[in-house]
C-alpha cells in the first residue's frame, strides 16, 4: 500500500507534470528546505516524492524566471497603496 500524499505533495507533482520545476520550502515560510534552494528545483517525480514524503507540509516554491514569469512581492498596506498609485 502506498503512503497517502498531502495536498502540497499532489500540487508539487501537478506543477512538475506541467513543466514547472519545483523545490520545497519550510512549512508556513518562504525559506528553502533543500540544500541549494531554487538550484534544486526539479520536475523529477521521484525527487519530489522524496521531499514531500519526508515532510508533507513543505510549501511549494519555483523560480519564476525558469518559466518566463516575474513576481512583484508586496508586503504590508503601505506597499499596496504605493503599488496602486
Amino acid at each position: 500500500m502506498s503512503t497517502p500524499k498531502s495536498k502540497f505533495h499532489l500540487a508539487a507533482l501537478q506543477y512538475a507534470a506541467a513543466g514547472v520545476p519545483v523545490f520545497p520550502c519550510v512549512a508556513n515560510a518562504k525559506n528553502p528546505a533543500s540544500a541549494h534552494g531554487f538550484h534544486d528545483a526539479t520536475t523529477d517525480a521521484t525527487k519530489i516524492d522524496e521531499w514531500w514524503l519526508a515532510q508533507p507540509s513543505f510549501n511549494i516554491a519555483f523560480c519564476p524566471q525558469s518559466v518566463g514569469l516575474g513576481i512583484v512581492d508586496l508586503d504590508g498596506p503601505e506597499a499596496d497603496a504605493a503599488w496602486a498609485k
